[in-house]
């Protein structure tokens, strides 16, 4: 299987990606601890807006940034700034217990499986 991890199934996967706690057992380390190749793959994906919604405002959304706070990421200059990336940096400033494994928890609520 192509999962989180080999040893589950597609089926596991989904239980896996709705239990926030199981997620913290098994990714517990912290958001500012996420190797830079895998934070540029991962802006690749969400930075650019969604006509679907899952980008980097669903995930700022979920997180509890307020509207005019997104709006400013929006503006961002998304040549020399990801958006994503800040989203990251500022969750991690105000949530220093905030977890991978409350990420990709996150990333499965806005339906980026493929983040």
């Amino acid at each position: 299987s192509s999962g989180i991890n080999a040893e589950y199934g597609e089926d596991e996967d989904e239980a896996l990606l709705s239990d926030p706690h199981l997620l913290n057992e098994i990714l517990p380390n912290e958001i500012n601890s996420i190797p830079y190749q895998l934070l540029r793959d991962l802006s690749i994906l969400m930075d650019p807006l969604s006509t679907a919604g899952s980008d980097f405002t669903s995930l700022a959304s979920k997180i509890g940034f307020c509207a005019a706070y997104i709006r400013y990421l929006k503006a961002l200059n998304i040549k020399t700034n990801s958006p994503f990336q800040e989203v990251l940096r500022v969750w991690a400033d105000s949530a220093p217990d905030a977890t991978v494994g409350d990420l990709v928890y996150l990333l499965a609520e806005i339906k980026r499986y493929d983040a």
